[in-house]
């Protein structure tokens, strides 16, 4: 195995230290993906400004850094692809929002992308991302080999296609609450949520050329993960409020979806979550004993996660 590992990354000792350190990283190599131009196309980086930039808890970035950390302590290094797992995430969420979609109006605290620039720049921001992500995490400047980053963008490209969050996507819409079957759940929730959340948590492994075991103990971890923030996001739209979540709640309920609280309960998806958590510690116990791994900071998100309020 060439886990590629340099000085240890710096020790924190909270989820709020950790991203409160990565997030100035992460804001600043977003912003500088973004290519101004001069013509009627400013419309269209305007609007990826408005969705992109100074928005969300960039969970899935924090992710990669955590997942790399595991490897190196070097940051920069990892930057391309953290910005790529956000914009994929971003353009979902743009989409997610159209009209018809789930027709929402609020997003991150502010008015969704074509509530403020129209649905057919809202559509072609979130194309635009789509691809923005793939052109960054391919650049020529990466201090990975070829082959390892070329296995990263084709795990990229299945996880957010028809195989991964798309085809979650279609499942999402075409799931009822009326299908009361918590294996179709799970299969929207492990594409939908779960495909772009274990591609955080592989991605760097892949890149710094870990052995097939840690690899694969990584999905697994990836697996507990996803379907603990889909779990915790359910349970917020039940109990959340508009201000605290950046997003309008209850709107599951209004489009009759399949989600864990209206299928198990509130009290029992909450049970579910804490299931979630005990197999992702097991997991994280594993990779300090067997590879003498620091999982500190995939522990720090996983607790994030668990008690998260938006």
């Amino acid at each position: 195995m060439n886990l590629l590992k340099t000085n240890p990354i710096k020790d924190f000792s909270s989820f709020s230290e950790f991203s409160n350190y990565h997030l100035p990283l992460i804001e600043s190599a977003l912003t500088n993906s973004i290519q101004a131009v001069d013509d009627e196309r400013s419309c269209l980086t305007d609007a990826i400004r408005h969705s992109l930039l100074d928005a969300g808890k960039r969970i899935r970035p924090l992710l990669v850094i955590a997942s790399h950390s595991l490897f190196s302590s070097d940051v920069s290094s990892i930057l391309p692809l953290a910005c790529s797992s956000e914009m994929i995430h971003t353009y979902s969420l743009i989409h997610d929002d159209l009209p018809s979609m789930d027709n929402d109006d609020f997003r991150r605290g502010k008015p969704t992308s074509h509530v403020k620039f129209g649905e057919d720049i809202a559509i072609l921001t979130g194309d635009a991302l789509n691809t923005i992500a793939f052109e960054i995490l391919s650049q020529e400047n990466q201090p990975f080999k070829a082959e390892p980053l070329l296995r990263v963008v084709h795990l990229l490209s299945q996880l957010s296609g028809i195989h991964g969050l798309v085809g979650g996507q279609v499942l999402d819409i075409k799931s009822s609450n009326s299908a009361k079957d918590i294996q179709a759940l799970k299969s929207i929730h492990h594409k939908k949520t779960g495909a772009l959340i274990k591609f955080c948590i592989v991605a760097p492994a892949l890149l710094h050329e870990a052995d097939e075991i840690l690899i694969k103990q990584l999905e697994k971890l990836s697996t507990h993960f996803g379907l603990l923030y889909q779990i915790t996001d359910d349970i917020l739209d039940v109990v959340g409020d508009k201000e605290t979540l950046g997003k309008n709640p209850g709107k599951d309920h209004l489009l009759n979806k399949l989600t864990y609280t209206s299928l198990l309960g509130l009290e029992v998806a909450k049970k579910r979550a804490y299931e979630e958590v005990q197999k992702s510690e097991s997991i994280l116990d594993q990779l300090e004993q067997t590879y003498s791994l620091s999982a500190q900071c995939l522990r720090h998100i996983l607790y994030f996660i668990l008690n998260r309020t938006s």
